[in-house]
């Protein structure tokens, strides 16, 4: 089985978020901006073997810990669940 594909990095000095797959992009957002009041600064998408990959720039986040903090918090039973929907 596959496991949704979730990263985060630093790129130029500031935090992006890398998630393969639209239902999963679309939740994690929803989740960073309903419950943690972050919005990205801009976003990028390209297609990767037929998946739509998101690239979300927080310009305002220097340093990735708190991002990936709640990025690791996230239900994974709920984060696979939204995954299989597509994939």
């Amino acid at each position: 089985m596959q496991r949704p594909k979730i990263t985060v990095k630093i790129v130029d000095g500031h935090a992006v978020l890398t998630v393969v797959d639209t239902e999963t992009f679309d939740w994690i957002e929803d989740i960073l901006t309903e419950e943690h009041d972050i919005e990205g600064s801009f976003l990028e998408t390209c297609e990767i073997d037929g998946k739509t990959v998101y690239n979300v720039h927080f310009l305002d986040i220097n340093d990735p810990k708190k991002l990936k903090t709640i990025v690791d918090a996230i239900d994974q039973n709920e984060l696979q669940r939204i995954w299989n929907l597509n994939n």
